[in-house]
């Protein structure tokens, strides 16, 4: 029993679709607060420190687009943090630029990182038409699709752009170097969250009194 072990709080860092909501739902009835980090809860009412995903995709998005960019594809992996809002993303800036969205462009595999990034890559390319420009929806999943593309005998960024998202540290070192969108470093995430936690308590314990 968590009120036994004289816990005050509780971090999370969900798993991406895990329907847990019921079991942290039962903690803060215990009296327990909840703050998550990296993603929100869903379903339960708690703090949370998470990123503009939505955000910071359409700004790239935006971006690809200003540059000349008009056929767009996007590639996920399992589990991603940020498929689903990134997808969203995605079709809203398609839709206020005035560029079609297509099925075949869109790929989510159901592998993992740079599996999932090679097999969606692979997949969305054996089409006839091609886009001009890949958005991933994280670093992992880029690299896996800059594999599947010299697979394929295509070259980037000649023959089509890729795009990451995270700046995760191995991107630099890169035979094609990665452009991807930064992200707050962990340490600083967990720094917040606890900041976070501790207001929670103290919440809790002016409405106690």
């Amino acid at each position: 029993d968590l009120i036994e072990q004289n816990i005050g709080g509780i971090i999370i860092a969900p798993i991406p679709e895990a329907d847990n909501g019921e079991t942290y739902r039962a903690v803060q009835r215990s009296g327990i607060p909840i703050v998550s980090i990296v993603r929100e809860l869903n379903g339960v009412e708690s703090s949370s420190v998470v990123t503009e995903d939505y955000n910071g995709v359409r700004d790239l998005l935006d971006y690809l687009i200003q540059i000349g960019h008009e056929r767009i594809g996007y590639i996920a992996s399992h589990p991603s943090n940020r498929r689903k809002v990134a997808l969203q993303a995605y079709k809203d800036a398609l839709k206020a630029n005035g560029l079609e969205y297509r099925d075949e462009w869109v790929q989510m595999s159901a592998l993992q990182g740079i599996s999932g990034g090679k097999e969606a890559v692979i997949k969305m390319l054996a089409f006839a038409e091609k886009p001009s420009a890949i958005f991933a929806c994280n670093d992992l999943t880029a690299i896996g699709a800059l594999h599947g593309i010299r697979q394929i005998g295509l070259q980037v960024p000649e023959d089509i752009a890729v795009i990451g998202f995270d700046n995760i540290e191995v991107a630099e070192y890169l035979e094609v170097p990665l452009t991807t969108v930064g992200q707050p470093k962990t340490l600083n995430r967990w720094k917040w969250a606890i900041l976070a936690l501790d207001l929670e308590i103290q919440n809790m314990l002016q409405l106690s009194h």
